[in-house]
C-alpha cells in the first residue's frame, strides 16, 4: 500500500526543478499543488504527513520527473482534470478498449502554470489539445483555468457545530474549473472529467433515493463483498483483488458522496465531496461494451489494491458543446473531517 510522505514529494519535485505550491487551507493545513500536470495532493499538517490522495510510490522514486513520463506513466496521483467522453479522447478502438487506452500529452499533463496567486487563492492555466479517434473529427483544442480556495466548515451554522469544533479536524478546499472550447467548428458532446485519487482501504458512502439503486458496472460485477446497502447509502469498500468501475445515475443520487477511511485504533477521516448534480443533463460517459448506458454522474473506480492500487472518486461536468457550440465549467467542494469513529458517525449522519 502507498504510504508516500509528503516530504519524499516535495525533495522529488525539487530534485526535478519542478514547480510546486504549499497551499494554505487554514492555520494547520495544506495542500500541495504541482505544476506539472496540475496535481493536487493532501491534506497534510506536516512534511511527515501520509496524505488522503493516494501517490503512486514509483513517482517519488524516479530518477525524475521527466524520466517518470517519457517511461509512458502518467499516473501520479492526487486529483487531476480529464476530458470526457473517453471515445473519442482516450482509446484508439472501442472494440479494443483497454489494449488501445492512450492519455495523449495534450491532455494530460498538458503545459500547466500558474496563472494567478493571491492570498487565499491560485490559479492554473493550460491549452489542452487532443486528436480524435474513431470520430469524424480530426482534432479538439481547449483553454482551461483551474482555481482553488479554501471553504469554510459546512457546518458553522449547525446547531451542533459548537460541540463538534472541538473534537473533530476540519478543512475543505473549492475546485473551480472553466473550459472554453478553441474548436467550436468541431461540435461535441463534452464533459469536464474530475478524477481524486485516494488510499485503499476506506469505504465510499453514496446517499441515493429509491428502494433498488440503478448502477452501470464497467469491469468486474461489483456485487458481495464490493458493493453493499444499508439505511439509504449504497457502500462501497475498497479492497478488491479485481477491477472494478461503478457509475451511478443522476436521477438516484444527491450530489454529494464520501470516502471513510480508518487512520488509527482511535482515529478516522471523513471525504466529502459536494458536487453539481443535474438528472435532467445526459451525461454522456458510458462503458465500452455497452454504447448507450449513459446518465452517470458519479463513478467509483479501484484497481487491484493488493500491492500500490488506488481508488478514484470521479464526477463529470454538465454537458456542454452539441448542439449548440459552448464553454464548460464545473465547481466542486471537498470537506475533510479527522476524529473518532463517534464523532464522524455525527457528519455522516448530518451531511450524507
Amino acid at each position: 500500500m502507498s504510504e508516500i510522505e509528503i516530504k519524499q514529494l516535495k525533495n522529488f519535485l525539487k530534485k526535478s526543478g519542478k514547480t510546486f505550491r504549499e497551499f494554505s487551507l487554514d492555520s494547520r493545513h495544506k495542500m500541495l499543488i504541482q505544476e506539472d500536470g496540475c496535481r493536487i495532493f493532501g491534506p497534510y499538517i506536516s512534511d511527515s504527513s501520509v496524505p488522503l490522495t493516494w501517490i503512486n510510490s514509483k513517482y517519488p522514486k524516479s530518477p525524475s520527473f521527466d524520466d517518470f513520463f517519457n517511461a509512458g506513466n502518467w499516473d501520479m496521483g492526487g486529483d487531476r482534470i480529464w476530458i470526457a467522453p473517453e471515445f473519442p479522447f482516450f482509446t484508439k478502438s472501442r472494440e479494443h478498449f483497454k489494449e488501445s487506452y492512450t492519455v495523449q500529452p495534450g491532455i494530460d499533463p498538458a503545459d500547466y502554470h500558474i496563472s494567478s496567486e493571491a492570498p487565499g487563492l491560485i490559479e492554473l492555466s493550460s491549452l489542452l489539445q487532443a486528436d480524435l479517434y474513431e470520430s469524424s473529427w480530426k482534432h479538439k483544442r481547449f483553454h482551461i483555468r483551474r482555481q482553488i480556495r479554501p471553504l469554510s466548515n459546512p457546518l458553522s451554522a449547525s446547531c451542533v457545530f459548537s460541540d463538534l469544533v472541538t473534537k473533530v479536524s476540519y478543512c475543505g478546499f473549492q475546485e473551480h474549473i472553466y473550459l472554453e472550447d478553441f474548436t467550436p467548428d468541431a461540435p461535441m458532446p463534452l464533459e469536464i472529467w474530475n478524477l481524486f485519487q485516494v488510499r485503499p482501504g476506506g469505504t465510499f458512502l453514496i446517499p441515493y433515493r429509491g428502494k433498488t439503486l440503478d448502477y452501470v458496472d464497467y469491469y468486474a460485477p461489483s456485487s458481495g463483498n464490493v458493493l453493499s446497502f444499508e439505511n439509504g447509502l449504497a457502500k462501497v469498500k475498497v479492497h478488491s483483488h479485481e477491477e472494478h468501475k461503478i457509475g451511478f445515475k443522476a436521477y438516484q443520487t444527491h450530489g454529494r458522496v464520501g470516502y471513510l477511511l480508518k487512520l488509527s485504533e482511535n482515529q478516522w477521516t471523513l471525504l466529502i465531496r459536494n458536487y453539481y448534480n443535474n438528472p435532467s443533463d445526459p451525461y454522456i460517459k458510458e462503458p465500452s461494451d455497452t454504447p448507450g448506458q449513459t446518465g452517470c454522474s458519479l463513478f467509483i473506480y479501484m484497481n487491484d489494491t493488493r500491492d500500490d492500487g488506488f481508488a478514484e472518486l470521479e464526477t463529470t461536468s454538465t454537458t456542454f458543446g452539441y448542439p449548440d457550440s459552448g464553454n464548460g465549467y464545473m465547481d466542486l467542494d471537498f470537506w475533510f473531517f479527522t476524529g473518532t469513529s463517534e464523532n464522524i458517525q455525527q457528519i455522516i449522519d448530518l451531511l450524507l
